[in-house]
């Protein structure tokens, strides 16, 4: 699997895999919140229909990071990886591989 490098500067919703073979072997799941507020964070699959959170609405203070490293794998052809992220001025860096 390809590692995934997202930076994030606007408080919604990102797809950080598609739906192609091979991209749900992730090992751990990296979220930096780089902004001088804090952020809240959830990450999950989502098939189009339902949604399986990793981490729901986790508050992440200003220069910490948030590591997801157990059972973060999922089939691929079926979902996809997203984050969702609100608060103000947000910048974050998310790495997954």
């Amino acid at each position: 699997m390809a590692a995934v490098y997202k930076n994030i500067t606007t408080a919604t919703t990102t797809t950080l895999t598609q739906l192609v073979r091979n991209v749900g072997n992730i090992k751990k799941i990296v979220v930096t919140n780089k902004s001088a507020n804090q952020a809240t964070v959830s990450v999950f699959i989502d098939d189009g229909t339902s949604q399986f959170h990793f981490a729901n609405n986790v508050k992440i203070p200003a220069n910490v990071g948030l590591v997801l490293e157990d059972l973060v794998g999922f089939e691929s052809l079926q979902y996809q990886l997203k984050i969702t992220n609100s608060g103000t001025s947000p910048s974050l860096d998310v790495i997954a591989r």
